[in-house]
């Protein structure tokens, strides 16, 4: 779903590559039903209850490495379209700070998303 033209159009991904910065402390993945944020289909639809604030749609997308979510989260919001999702308004809690406008956004096919996550389900150990 992502390509290269995708990290050419954000300077943002581009200038971490370059200059070999971290552009965080450590990030890991995110398993929601391990967080309990609710089933997977409705989480990365942005459909379950915000994770922070009072904004549908906004989701954790990354946890920190140490697995504990709220370490060191990467923060999105989903956006839903008929044919389109948009991953968007990029923030860490622990850097209020930070700019992320030139990171994202992130356009996916909404078909391609969601048969992307509903895959995702079979991955899902369902703690």
């Amino acid at each position: 779903m992502q390509n290269s033209q995708t990290e050419s159009r954000h300077p943002g991904i581009e200038y971490f590559r370059i200059s070999k910065k971290p552009p965080i402390r450590g990030y890991g993945g995110l398993l929601p039903s391990f967080y309990r944020f609710g089933p997977l289909p409705s989480y990365f639809l942005g459909q379950e209850a915000p994770v922070t604030g009072d904004e549908q749609g906004e989701i954790y997308l990354l946890s920190c490495d140490c697995g504990e979510v709220r370490c060191w989260p990467l923060i999105g919001h989903v956006r839903l379209h008929q044919d389109k999702v948009i991953w968007d308004r990029f923030s860490q809690p622990h850097r209020p700070s930070r700019n992320y406008e030139s990171f994202g956004p992130f356009v996916f096919e909404r078909i391609q998303y969601e048969q992307v996550v509903n895959a995702l389900v079979g991955y899902d150990d369902g703690r």
